[in-house]
């Protein structure tokens, strides 16, 4: 009878310690479960990333009242234009802080800042404080240089010479040498008239600023320089709108020899 009763009392023991093993590891279990998924939107659709933002290789953009085209379709050649006007600048990438992207013109001003999200600010001038652009979708390539001009090397110059005579530049001579081709030389003396046109009248009443000649010569590198009187522009063929000085150029070189 003893033993009977022992082994009763052993067994309502062990029960009743497995009865609290199994209250204790049952939180623990359903703790360590796979918790559903959560009706709530994915974190990437509230944030989407730069690849969800992925600007095209020709996009076209509104920045307040005027609008421009971004050409990447050539890795080294970021082509800009805006919808108004006649230059295609060329634009060099350069890394910023927190992923941003900075494109200069030839001249090393920024033109455009693009963030890791894709957003685009384009700086109209040196004292600019930006102004936040707006992508509109896909735009045509912008056209290549030797699509600018088709006539004669003696056409080229013709077309561009009136704006080289003015009250401020009179009697300007063109010489260009070297064996460029029309294209090249029309798009250059375009560029060049549109920086001179940007140089305040004053510099121009200076004998030290006077230009009398033109001079455009193929060269290792693009290049424009004033000196006694001669505006020095180096073209070089074969790299496209790389191979002129761009009008801000231009209107550096007279303005920083001052």
């Amino acid at each position: 009878m003893v033993a009977n009763y022992q082994r009763k009392l052993v067994l309502k023991q062990l029960l009743f310690t497995l009865l609290i093993l199994i209250g204790v590891a049952y939180p623990l279990i359903a703790h360590c479960e796979p918790k559903p998924k959560s009706s709530f939107p994915e974190f990437s659709k509230l944030f989407p990333s730069a690849a969800v933002n992925k600007i095209p290789d020709v996009a076209h953009f509104n920045a307040g009242n005027s609008g421009f085209s971004l050409d990447r379709t050539k890795r080294k050649q970021i082509l800009f234009k805006f919808d108004n006007a006649d230059e295609v600048w060329v634009l060099k990438s350069v890394s910023g802080p927190r992923g941003d992207e900075f494109l200069r013109n030839d001249v090393g001003q920024v033109v455009l800042r693009i963030n890791s999200l894709g957003g685009i600010t384009i700086f109209n001038s040196s004292d600019s404080g930006g102004v936040a652009a707006e992508l509109t979708g896909k735009s045509r390539g912008i056209s290549p240089q030797n699509q600018v001009f088709n006539g004669t090397l003696q056409s080229a110059v013709d077309r561009s010479a009136g704006r080289f005579t003015g009250r401020y530049l009179q009697s300007v001579r063109i010489e260009v040498t070297g064996g460029l081709q029309s294209y090249l030389v029309y798009d250059s003396l375009e560029r060049i008239a549109d920086g001179l046109s940007q140089i305040p009248p004053k510099y121009f009443n200076n004998k030290k600023y006077k230009i009398k000649k033109v001079r455009l010569n193929r060269a290792p590198n693009p290049f424009v320089l004033l000196q006694d009187g001669t505006l020095e522009v180096g073209l070089t063929p074969g790299i496209g709108y790389s191979g002129r000085p761009s009008s801000a150029a231009v209107k550096l070189s007279i303005l920083g020899a001052n």
